[in-house]
């Protein structure tokens, strides 16, 4: 596994080609992301903090799903299969290849990953060429993730899989924190997180005027979609902790956002070996 720490000055990043991961976003001396302390950590992580998420990210009902009229199994160990199937062989437990370390064209800082997965790799049809691209400025963490099809066709899903953070870990209350989001519905989802398809509008249950989460958390945590109508780049989520003044932007070209945050007796339960650094 290779590390590599890249900084110009204002902003900082160190990546690892173990799940293309983002290991630690920095601002001055401000940690703005979760990482753990060494690769042993990261090896039995269940939360992908920091990953290259694939080939599908989030949830597959019953592991099923069908393409063409055939009907495909992804390798699970639990009902549902959750970012690309049974740990560790999604792409957050794969090493990808370095392709690209330095400058670009516009003088920022930026770091390029690939791999191959191959036909059958979880279950998943058809051989995918995958990459995800980090690029820094002195304000802006751009991601872009793109897959090739080499053979047949198959479902695609990437997402990274960092844990953002404004206090660095030291204010966990998530009612403390503001948000705007860009969209007007929240999807409905089944008691397995499973969304079903339908959107209701939001209200004043979920945020006050001044953007504060005001919806009561339950014990496993908050776990959302959110839908906008746009497919062009634009702000869907601001999030923003005014205790220590820092703030979050993300552009998409996506409709929908999911927003999750830690109940108290989720992050309890979760076995870190070395705990959150």
């Amino acid at each position: 596994v290779e590390a590599l720490e890249l900084n110009n000055g204002t902003m900082g990043m160190t990546l690892m080609t173990y799940g293309a991961r983002l290991r630690t976003l920095t601002k001055g001396d401000k940690e703005l992301t979760l990482s753990l302390d060494n690769m042993a950590a990261y090896e039995v992580d269940p939360a992908y903090l920091g990953a290259s998420i694939g080939r599908v990210t989030n949830r597959i009902k019953n592991a099923k799903f069908l393409l063409d009229g055939v009907t495909y199994t992804v390798t699970t160990k639990a009902q549902h299969a959750l970012h690309g199937g049974e740990k560790p062989g999604g792409w957050d437990g794969k090493i990808w290849a370095i392709e690209k370390v330095g400058l670009n064209e516009a003088g920022d800082l930026e770091v390029e990953f690939s791999r191959i997965s191959p036909t059958g790799e979880m279950g998943f049809p058809g051989s995918v060429l995958a990459k995800a691209k980090y690029t820094l400025d002195e304000s802006n963490l751009t991601v872009v993730y793109t897959s090739t099809g080499i053979d047949v066709a198959t479902p695609v899903n990437m997402t990274n899989h960092s844990y953002f953070t404004f206090s660095e870990g030291k204010d966990n209350v998530i009612q403390t924190h503001g948000f705007k989001l860009g969209v007007e519905n929240i999807m409905d989802v089944d008691s397995d997180l499973i969304p079903t398809g339908r959107l209701t509008k939001l209200g004043d249950d979920f945020f006050t005027e001044g953007g504060k989460l005001v919806k009561d958390l339950n014990p496993e945590g908050f776990d959302n979609f959110f839908m906008g109508d746009s497919t062009d780049m634009s702000l869907m989520v601001t999030i923003y902790h005014p205790p220590s003044g820092q703030k979050l932007e993300v552009l998409t070209r996506k409709r929908l956002v999911l927003l999750f945050a830690f109940g108290s007796e989720y992050f309890r339960s979760i076995p870190f070996p070395l705990g959150l650094v």
